[in-house]
């Protein structure tokens, strides 16, 4: 598989995750803007897809700002973001997205694809701890959709990882007081994050 092709891929992963500014410029890098008539014709495809991909995108985040606006505007006290919180490992990204009061959403994806099979690694060390000390896990019985836990805590952390490696978290904030800051709020996330991107594992690499 082609460096371009893996772009276009990982493309497709930050669009599901709407990390749109990252998604712009894997697009563009991956034959957006290349033009047609070339050889290869997986390659010209996929330029195609790319430009469609982008035009596509350029109008969703257009609505998506005028619809932030709107919501802002009619509630007052409360926001939508245009814009996630993002956060980053070596070979994962990852949006943090504010779903209500208590509860936000991290929608994470590979960036680098041949750390997909550590990944899984991780995800299974990650769900065997977690099944040893609760009974609470999810998907268990259909693994070919992917599989996922809960981690009872504060705050409460509900996980879902898919075949892609696709890795979605719902938490919701279970202390009396709402985070104060963006550092507060993306502290267990991260350390999640790390848990399937170990400091120990890439230096191995």
């Amino acid at each position: 598989m082609s460096a371009k092709s893996d772009r276009f891929i990982v493309a497709t992963y930050a669009l599901w995750a709407g990390d749109f500014v990252f998604a712009e410029q894997l697009l563009e890098d991956s034959g957006a803007s290349v033009g047609t008539g070339g050889d290869d014709i997986a390659e010209e495809l996929m330029a195609r897809m790319a430009r469609r991909h982008l035009r596509q995108l350029r109008r969703r985040r257009a609505e998506f700002r005028t619809l932030a606006e709107e919501y802002s505007t009619r509630r007052v006290g409360r926001s939508l973001s245009g814009e996630p919180l993002v956060l980053e490992t070596p070979h994962m990204r990852a949006t943090v997205w504010r779903e209500g009061v208590r509860t936000f959403r991290m929608q994470s994806y590979l960036r680098d694809l041949t750390w997909e099979s550590a990944l899984f690694q991780n995800v299974r060390r990650e769900k065997q701890k977690s099944d040893s000390v609760s009974s609470m896990s999810i998907r268990e019985a259909r693994p070919w959709f992917g599989t996922g836990w809960i981690e009872v805590g504060s705050p409460l952390l509900e996980i879902e990882v898919t075949d892609l490696g696709q890795v979605e978290v719902l938490m919701t904030w279970t202390e009396a007081n709402l985070p104060i800051g963006a550092d507060e709020l993306t502290t267990p996330l991260l350390r999640l994050l790390q848990r399937l991107d170990p400091v120990s594992d890439r230096k191995a690499l």
